[in-house]
């Protein structure tokens, strides 16, 4: 009785056999050229999909602000701008007095044309009588020639350096943009080194504008062009592109504002509009595939 209990609990489970063509008995050569293929197959995955990160954002207009300061202390020699101007980059906006830095170099100038003539003088007849003379005499005329074209290189290169140094006496605009304010000092006043003489901001930008976590941004190639598509329910919009202008963090928060520049003259979309923009993330093998597209 006991035994027909148990074999009325038991559940008769009917085996079928399944026939597969695939065997791990396979050949060593076919596992290499099995495992080459596939990894041919994820390489080319890779280098023809670029996986991104779409984050929403918007559209805002920002200034470049600049601060001019002087390199060099001196007296004011002459203004070329006026308040509120607009400047050309490297525009030359003031000149400090520069005259000691002048008649050195006229003073050395000077010097090494004397050389020049000594020079001259000594191959013309120095070296018709030193013709059949002794060494004595050859080595002396060597030794002069040697010293005055030594001299000469060396006031060269004194001047040469004299001249970078003038630079620091013309302050230009480093960019183009308008000039705010201008110092209130006047022709003749001091100026010292390190003191502000301008103010100057560009003109208007469109930048773009993501909040982003931490994790997504260690994903992202932040030297890589980001596209950028405006939301405005229309399917033709077209892909405008953009660089990373600035990353900073959130108080409060884990968060970070990812804020980017437009390429192109032209500003793609509004001010204030919503946009969506397509950040490249990292390869999984950046040894080969951390690269410009």
């Amino acid at each position: 009785m006991k035994d027909k209990r148990q074999n009325k609990d038991k559940t008769w489970i009917p085996k079928i056999a399944i026939k597969s063509n695939f065997s791990l008995n396979r050949p060593k050569s076919f596992w290499i050229i099995y495992s080459v293929s596939v990894l041919v197959l994820v390489i080319l995955s890779q280098w023809f999909y670029h996986p991104t990160i779409a984050l929403k954002g918007q559209t805002k207009f920002v200034k470049k602000e600049q601060l001019i300061r002087s390199k060099v202390s001196g007296r004011i020699a002459e203004y070329f701008v006026s308040n509120h101007q607009y400047l050309k980059k490297k525009q030359l906006i003031l000149k400090i007095d520069c005259q000691k830095i002048d008649r050195k170099i006229q003073a050395q100038d000077s010097q090494i044309s004397q050389y020049e003539k000594q020079i001259d003088q000594l191959l013309r007849y120095g070296s018709s009588k030193i013709k059949g003379s002794g060494s004595i005499k050859k080595v002396a005329f060597n030794t002069q020639l040697q010293f005055l074209e030594a001299k000469i290189q060396e006031l060269t290169q004194s001047n040469q350096q004299l001249q970078i140094e003038k630079q620091q006496y013309y302050c230009t605009a480093p960019i183009a943009g308008t000039l705010n304010w201008l110092n209130s000092i006047t022709k003749a006043d001091l100026i010292q080194s390190g003191e502000v003489i301008a103010n100057i901001s560009t003109q208007d930008s469109l930048v773009s504008i993501y909040k982003i976590s931490r994790k997504q941004l260690n994903q992202l190639r932040l030297d890589k062009k980001v596209s950028i598509r405006n939301l405005n329910g229309k399917q033709e919009n077209p892909i405008h592109y953009g660089l990373i202008r600035a990353i900073e963090p959130l108080k409060e928060e884990s968060n970070y504002l990812i804020t980017c520049n437009y390429l192109g003259p032209n500003h793609p979309v509004e001010y204030q509009e919503e946009v969506i923009g397509y950040f490249p993330k990292k390869s999984r093998f950046p040894f080969l595939f951390n690269r410009s597209y």
